[in-house]
């Protein structure tokens, strides 16, 4: 069952170019917003022997109703129109729940 928590919005990279922290280079376009989504946030400790220290890896998952569209991780960050905190994408899967058509967009970023 999918209950959306929050709403985002989809921005594109105009140029389809990412920098090197992966957010988008150049002013991106909101391609659609106030997409109803399910954002949850998980989180595991992992010690990095190179740096001698543990890392907090949170792993971003977002369900989004979409119908008739789809999530590009080469152009596209998502913002959570509620806290506008900027969402990059790893991994995007098509689904289909609640016989509407989605995405899962799940990324994943080390704390420290």
């Amino acid at each position: 069952m999918f209950v959306a928590t929050t709403r985002v919005s989809v921005l594109r990279s105009p140029a389809g170019d990412l920098d090197d922290l992966d957010g988008p280079v150049g002013d991106p376009v909101v391609v659609v917003a106030g997409l109803p989504a399910h954002v949850s946030t998980t989180s595991r400790q992992h010690f990095e022997p190179g740096a001698g220290r543990s890392v907090t890896v949170e792993t971003l998952t977002a369900r989004i109703q979409w119908p008739g569209g789809s999530i590009d991780p080469a152009t596209d960050t998502l913002r959570d129109d509620r806290t506008g905190e900027t969402i990059t994408v790893d991994l995007v899967q098509p689904t289909r729940y609640g016989g509407l058509s989605g995405d899962i967009v799940t990324t994943t970023r080390n704390v420290y």
